[in-house]
Parts: C-alpha cells; sequence; structure tokens
C-alpha cells in the first residue's frame, strides 16, 4: 500500500512539469498567457505571448528588416509604466524589466532551432514595488494597443485575498481583483 502511494504522489507531482513541456512548444496565435503575483509590497507580471503576435514571424530574425522590428518590439515592451498601468494611490514604481525572445540570436546561443521555428514567444516580466499595495485594486495591461494582433490574454492572478483568473482584450485589458 506504501508502494502505491509513493507512486501516485510521485506521479501527481511529475503530472504538471509534463503537461507544461508539452503546452510550452505549442501556442495559439492571437492568444497570450499573464501571470501575476502580488505579495506584500512586491508586485510581480508575466506574460508569454507568440512571436507572431508582436513580430508578425516565429523565426529567428534574418533580414535587417526583421532585425529592427524584435528590437522595437523589445524596446516596447521593456516600457514597464506604458505596458503596466496601476492605480496612482498604490504608488508603485518598476523596479526590474526582463524582455527575453529567441528571435534575435547571439552568437553565443544554442537553440532548438525546430522549436524555434514554429513556436516562439515573448516571454515578459516585470517587478514593481509598491508602497501603499491596499490601493492595488486593478491592473491595466496596454500591450493590445502596440500590438494588435494580439486578441486575448488568458491570465491568473495570486494575492493575499486569493487566487483570481481573468481573460483580457483589447476592450477589456484591466484586471480587477474581486476581494
Amino acid at each position: 500500500m506504501k508502494i502505491i502511494l509513493v507512486l501516485f504522489l510521485l506521479l501527481a507531482l511529475c503530472l504538471p512539469s509534463l503537461a507544461k513541456k508539452r503546452s510550452h512548444a505549442a501556442h495559439v496565435h492571437g492568444e497570450g498567457k499573464f501571470t501575476l503575483v502580488l505579495e506584500r509590497h512586491a508586485l510581480e507580471i508575466e506574460m508569454e505571448i507568440p512571436a507572431d503576435d508582436i513580430v508578425g514571424f516565429e523565426h529567428t530574425a534574418k533580414s535587417e528588416e526583421q532585425k529592427q522590428k524584435v528590437k522595437r518590439a523589445e524596446s516596447e515592451l521593456k516600457q514597464a509604466a506604458e505596458i503596466v498601468l496601476l492605480p496612482k494611490k498604490s504608488r508603485c514604481k518598476a523596479t526590474a524589466v526582463d524582455v527575453k525572445s529567441s528571435l534575435s540570436e547571439d552568437e553565443d546561443d544554442h537553440h532548438d532551432e525546430a522549436e524555434e521555428e514554429s513556436h516562439a514567444e515573448f516571454h515578459v516580466s516585470y517587478t514593481f514595488r509598491c508602497e501603499v499595495p491596499k490601493f492595488l485594486s486593478w491592473v491595466t495591461l496596454n500591450v493590445f494597443t502596440p500590438f494588435p494582433r494580439l486578441k486575448e490574454l488568458h491570465g491568473q492572478a495570486v494575492t493575499m485575498d486569493g487566487q483570481f483568473s481573468m481573460e483580457l482584450t483589447s476592450r477589456k485589458n484591466t484586471f480587477t481583483f474581486f476581494k
């Protein structure tokens, strides 16, 4: 009986990571994902968006025009104050921004070309320090205006008040915490 219990626990622990590996390789164009975590004064927001929705292609940038598109998109996504809008009363300041994509290839990078060619994504993370987090009742992700090919963001949030999920679109791009 103990062996069955141990095997069941191991399987339960392994299934999420197997599903994550499987879902990492595929995505739906027009749809991205976001996660939001608020813990005390720290707000973390991460987004995964298909590269096609950001720059119109999913392969390593080859031409100068494609390389410029990737650089412009990365630059735009790094503008935390433009992409993530927060209540002024919460007094949040961006402390870190990270934008990654396999579309711009560095000499030292070694990518799986097959995966890169078919399902490239932009991974964006924002970290904020909020002086008055009790006023943080909503977050607007203003990513649809600069990247109109993106139609939906499916998201999850974890705060001290609980867990929430929501689908954002260009018409409804504000995530409200239900208290």
